[in-house]
């Protein structure tokens, strides 16, 4: 028993360095899992106690601080990023990201929950598998909405009026599409300035994520000054380094969801019963204050969705 626990807490505790000292790639599948890491290292320096192990409950103890220090600093960040409620609702907007997933388990109740959310902007990914079923009803709630001649993975849906909706940026000069697939637009408001809203799905850890990671940042540099709101699934968890380069690139805009809990929702259609990766994500340009932020109830995703209200300073 002694030299299992002995390998099981060497092994968590390379998945603990790698997580603190890898540089994005294939590490961030390790990283992502530092709760797991958390929770199984205090497991065992609770067993070591009882036992009388001591060199097992040091480091154990130590392996655990590692793992519930980055935690611990997104659970701070939670607790300060909210803002009072303003006065004057045309300040605000609501907005709700989600992945819908192609392998949308149940269609109707992710399209109650989308309704009941009372969002003026959805910006949603994976709208081209089952759930593409639920977008026509949505036509009718969000008359400013993304048009695709067939199916699209990415749609944009809005009370407020909207330009036409894009896929992908361009190169002026050029004539060319560049940057990674997303869906975006401006947002129209009758009183105050337009800006940028992207829906956004990043691929899973590895080379191509860090290529489409760095070729976001490249296409959003050109909107810092129009503060712009990016959402989506990134498959990048706050405590890896793929998201710390993220956040460095694309200042100054900034990241709201803290302690986000989003995946998964559901196990090969089946609820799941405790999310353990927060990968659902939502950015935005310095002039936007954080007024409140929740995850929504389960979908028939294998995503939650996420559901922010924001408000433009200075106005």
């Amino acid at each position: 028993m002694k030299l299992l626990s002995g390998i099981f807490l060497a092994l968590i505790g390379s998945c603990v360095l790698i997580s603190r000292f890898g540089h994005a790639g294939w590490t961030e599948f390790i990283t992502s899992y530092i709760p797991v890491y958390a929770i199984l290292s205090l497991a065992i320096l609770i067993i070591a106690g009882l036992n009388r192990h001591w060199l097992h409950c040091a480091g154990a103890a130590i392996i655990a601080a590692m793992a519930l220090l980055p935690i611990m600093h997104e659970w701070s960040a939670s607790r300060t990023s909210g803002q009072p409620a303003p006065s004057n609702p045309a300040q605000t907007i609501t907005l709700v990201t989600h992945n819908l997933a192609k392998a949308n388990a149940d269609v109707e109740a992710t399209l109650d929950i989308l309704l009941n959310s009372d969002a003026d902007i959805l910006l949603l990914q994976e709208s081209h598998g089952k759930a593409a079923a639920l977008l026509p009803a949505l036509n009718e709630r969000y008359p400013w909405h993304s048009k695709c001649p067939g199916t699209c993975e990415y749609a944009i849906y809005s009370r407020l009026p909207l330009s036409p909706v894009q896929w992908k940026f361009r190169d002026k000069a050029k004539g060319e599409r560049i940057g990674p697939a997303l869906m975006w637009a401006y947002v129209m408001p009758e009183k105050g300035p337009k800006f940028p809203i992207i829906s956004f799905h990043m691929t899973w850890p590895g080379e191509e994520q860090d290529r489409q990671r760095q070729e976001l940042a490249a296409v959003l540099q050109p909107l810092s000054r129009e503060n712009p709101i990016l959402a989506g699934d990134f498959n990048l968890t706050p405590w890896g380094s793929g998201m710390r380069y993220l956040e460095s690139d694309i200042a100054p805009m900034r990241r709201l969801t803290h302690m986000k809990f989003s995946f998964p929702a559901r196990v090969k259609g089946r609820a799941w019963p405790i999310p353990l990766l927060p990968i659902d994500h939502i950015f935005a340009g310095p002039g936007w204050q954080l007024v409140s932020i929740e995850r929504l109830p389960r979908t028939g995703s294998d995503h939650y969705p996420i559901k922010a209200v924001l408000r433009l300073s200075g106005e």
